[in-house]
């Protein structure tokens, strides 16, 4: 099967020139930022997440099990 569309995401884990690295907030949380690129519309979004980190954590556990 072939396709003509292409989605890439990337998120920075260190601070550089194109994304911000990922900066630690209290309360076990964690600020990152991420571009998305969809060849098929040309569209370009910029993502800011504030990740709670125990509720990632304890979907890693379960996912383990």
């Amino acid at each position: 099967m072939k396709h003509d569309s292409v989605l890439f995401l990337i998120t920075g884990v260190a601070s550089g020139e194109f994304l911000n690295g990922v900066r630690y907030l209290p309360n076990q949380k964690a600020d990152t930022h991420s571009v998305i690129t969809h060849s098929q519309n040309q569209l370009i979004s910029f993502l800011r997440t504030i990740n709670k980190m125990p509720v990632q954590r304890q979907i890693l556990n379960e996912a383990a099990m």
